[in-house]
């Protein structure tokens, strides 16, 4: 399975289900879907030789990216957004990875960027400076 498979299956996952008990957090979530993943987005680290997974300290933001500066995926819990939150946890994963790897330089493809709310927001954080949006070659 590829970083990209893994992101994507997680991105997917829901937070719970009708019916379930909603785990505390998820990593609790990824264990009872996953088996027991030994932490698999508790803390920064790669998992593959160019992969990066995160997960923010409470456990309210997560993402991938490759060392080179490909975000593959970052989320939040649906009811987060609209606070600035997203904000704030992609800065605190974009300066967590950077101290790790200094040459890591965030960008995402921009024809990867399928939601219109997704394309707002990866362009206001353009704009910032945070990120670079390159096209797909």
């Amino acid at each position: 399975m590829t970083a990209f498979d893994t992101a994507w299956s997680l991105l997917k996952m829901p937070l719970y289900e009708m019916g379930d008990k909603a785990p505390k957090t998820w990593n609790e979530r990824a264990r009872a879907k996953e088996g027991d993943l030994d932490g698999f987005l508790h803390n920064l680290r790669p998992h593959t030789t160019n992969s990066i997974s995160w997960a923010s300290e409470l456990d309210d933001a997560r993402g991938m990216a490759l060392k080179d500066g490909l975000i593959h995926a970052f989320a939040i819990p649906h009811q987060l957004q609209g606070q600035g939150l997203g904000r704030e946890r992609l800065l605190e994963m974009i300066a967590e990875i950077q101290t790790r790897y200094p040459n890591f330089k965030p960008y995402v493809n921009r024809d990867e960027i399928l939601d219109e709310n997704a394309h707002k927001f990866w362009s206001q954080r353009h704009e910032e400076g945070h990120v670079d949006l390159r096209d797909d070659l």
